[in-house]
């Protein structure tokens, strides 16, 4: 489910390469490559203003996600940046982030145990 207001948020390309093609160093790094291979439920947070990775990025995966029908949330914080300074933002990324393991985990929690009780050696 998306989760903002579209009102608050601006798409930019501040802090975006400028380099088109990217050379084969940068394709490395290019998360858009390897969006096809997660298939495991996704939560997106981003500050709207943040100027290392742009919101577009997680705007686009975000799309991508819904269109391969995984289970993909986008939380914009309005004013943050690369990273959440207020109380108030960050508090509501823990809960959000609980919840979101809550819903998504549920499943996999016996699967978790059996597989860490092996790894430990315990049963």
């Amino acid at each position: 489910a998306r989760d903002r207001n579209p009102s608050m948020v601006s798409c930019s390309s501040q802090g975006a390469s400028d380099v088109w093609p990217l050379p084969k160093e940068m394709e490395k790094s290019d998360v858009f490559n390897g969006l096809h291979r997660i298939g495991k439920p996704l939560l997106l947070m981003h500050g709207e203003k943040d100027d290392i990775c742009p919101l577009s990025q997680s705007e686009v995966a975000f799309h991508m996600m819904e269109k391969m029908n995984v289970p993909t949330g986008l939380v914009v914080y309005p004013g943050e940046g690369h990273g959440f300074d207020l109380p108030e933002h960050q508090q509501d990324r823990d809960r959000r982030m609980l919840a979101w393991f809550a819903e998504h985990l549920e499943g996999d929690r016996e699967e978790a145990r059996a597989s860490c009780a092996e790894k430990s050696g315990t049963s």
